[in-house]
């Protein structure tokens, strides 16, 4: 067991003008009563890599990185860590971005200033060494990739964690 977070795309779904939180629905968990529901979602439903029915595709995926994990917790879930499925806005993941190239060009102080180490049974090191610098840059890497590649008028990013 481990920390595991998950960046996610879902399609925006609006249904009688009412936005549809798809990415807190699992295909498997809409109600057979609920068949208009389950009719209209079909289009948006997807096989993801694993071969399950989703309506989101995972974008971003990390492991037992814990200071952004925190960063996450800290910054777009109200300091509540949960596990939940939340939404992410553009601007936030763009401050991440910039938080992490500002860790990454600085020293010591700086990883503590801005993406401190979290604790936590499963959560991995809480060193700053070459495992650490790699969490960020591959962070970044993400984060570009997720930026660039979504489409902010019709996609929404959610960011979800399991430990």
């Amino acid at each position: 067991m481990g920390l595991d977070m998950y960046l996610m795309k879902a399609r925006k779904v609006f249904r009688d003008g009412q936005k549809v939180d798809i990415a807190s629905l699992y295909p498997d968990s809409l109600k057979e009563d609920d068949e208009g529901l389950c009719e209209f979602l079909k289009p948006y439903e997807t096989r993801s890599q694993y071969g399950f029915a989703s309506y989101t595709d995972e974008v971003g995926y990390w492991r037992k990185t814990n200071q952004i994990h925190n960063w996450f917790v800290n910054n777009v879930q109200d300091g509540e860590d949960d596990c939940r499925t939340t939404l992410v806005e553009k601007e936030e993941l763009q401050e991440l971005l910039d938080t992490c190239k500002k860790v990454r060009d600085g020293g010591i102080n700086t990883k503590l200033a801005f993406l401190p180490r979290a604790t936590g049974f499963f959560f991995g090191s809480g060193e700053y060494d070459e495992l650490y610098d790699e969490q960020i840059k591959n962070t970044i890497s993400i984060l570009e990739k997720v930026l660039e590649n979504t489409d902010w008028d019709l996609e929404e990013i959610y960011y979800s964690s399991s430990w």
